[in-house]
């Protein structure tokens, strides 16, 4: 299919004379005789290329330029300047207004021929690019929406539990992961991981994890400590065996939440999560009780138990204490767990942090994916 120019220009002559000639290099041509009316046939049906002239009565070349810029559907449609005013300052004004090209008159048809011809070869590839870059959007799309299909929809009802939980991704899709289920022989199961690296890749690997420790932790017939730890045993045998050669590994905590008793918990390489304190009872910090998944084969993972004694647990990933503030500081475990009040349901603690983390980091310095998981004792 031909190319479409648009030549705008006040002289009748001019524009019979560039259509002819357009016309015999095989381009289809419209023209304008003023600013306005080019404008108006711009917008109803838009040109691969628009020839202008500058100086026109009314609305000049220029104020067509700087409109078509500010409009964002016409902002990268190729313009040549076409004008017999050839000083400097009119050349420099068109090209920082916008116009890829300029031409003096009378114009040199072979000249002319080559410039257009490069301009056009321009506007084929952005458009290339374009559509190329849209089917990667689509396609990423489709993998946000395949990922957010591992992660629960809502967070269920707990026996004795108040929980919320939030992932923030910093990509297109993510490599943080988060789960909280009923366990099979009665409490929770939750955890948060964060599997190392960003975009495709590590969200591959999240699901694979996520699926993996999902599944084992739905055997039955085992304690509590057995449970979490060959879920974790299992998961990172399996990753540090079959991929190997990916050199792919992700920190975890996971956590049995009975109904009453002792919480009981494995780090697996994550950040320290918290037991804050309640004013009666002093806070506490999970330590890592073995290795990241992946790493070590034969790695050895301890459960460890805490009393919940009423209060708000915190677990997260690392990627909410390296989100820089405005002074290029990381926001750190102490202040982003100052922003919790533990005399609050977790629900409302989280919408506090989210909204403190946001006014800390001015909305832009989130570097890594960001996953939270606020929990405590309740009805």
């Amino acid at each position: 299919m031909s190319d479409h120019i648009l030549i705008v220009d006040d002289e009748p002559f001019n524009l019979d004379t560039l259509s002819q000639d357009l016309e015999d290099l095989g381009y289809v041509t419209n023209t304008a005789v003023d600013g306005p009316s080019a404008l108006q046939m711009i917008d109803n049906d838009p040109p691969d290329c628009l020839l202008l002239d500058i100086m026109m009565p009314g609305m000049d070349g220029f104020e067509v330029l700087r409109r078509l810029r500010s409009n964002k559907n016409f902002a990268e449609l190729p313009v040549i300047i076409i004008s017999a005013a050839t000083d400097s300052e009119n050349v420099i004004r068109g090209i920082t207004l916008g116009a890829e090209d300029y031409l003096p008159k009378p114009y040199n048809p072979t000249l002319l021929k080559a410039r257009l011809g490069n301009c056009l070869a321009r506007k084929h590839l952005r458009d290339i690019e374009k559509k190329y870059l849209q089917t990667l959007e689509d396609e990423m799309q489709v993998a946000r929406q395949i990922q957010s299909c591992f992660l629960p929809a809502e967070i269920p009802a707990q026996r004795g539990w108040d929980v919320a939980m939030w992932l923030r991704s910093c990509k297109e899709v993510a490599g943080d992961f988060y789960d909280v289920f009923e366990a099979p022989n009665g409490g929770t199961i939750l955890f948060v991981g964060d599997v190392c690296g960003k975009g495709v890749g590590a969200a591959l690997f999240m699901t694979l994890f996520r699926s993996m420790l999902h599944a084992q932790c739905m055997e039955t017939a085992r304690s509590p400590e057995e449970l979490l730890v060959e879920a974790v045993r299992f998961t990172n045998g399996y990753v540090s065996s079959v991929h190997e050669r990916d050199n792919m590994f992700a920190t975890l905590f996971i956590a049995y939440l009975p109904e009453e008793g002792d919480v009981v918990y494995i780090n697996c390489g994550n950040e320290p999560a918290m037991l804050l304190s309640d004013g009666e009872h002093p806070a506490h910090l999970l330590m890592p009780t073995g290795p990241a998944l992946g790493i070590f084969g034969q790695a050895n993972f301890v459960a460890k138990t805490v009393p919940a004694n009423g209060g708000t647990f915190l677990a997260y990933t690392d990627g909410l204490t390296d989100a820089l503030g405005e002074d290029g500081r990381p926001c750190g475990r102490d202040k982003a767990s100052g922003w919790l009040d533990p005399k609050l349901a977790p629900d409302q603690q989280m919408a506090i942090l989210q909204e403190k983390l946001e006014e800390y980091t001015l909305g832009k310095g989130y570097i890594d994916d960001i996953t939270v998981a606020i929990f405590k004792p309740g009805k």
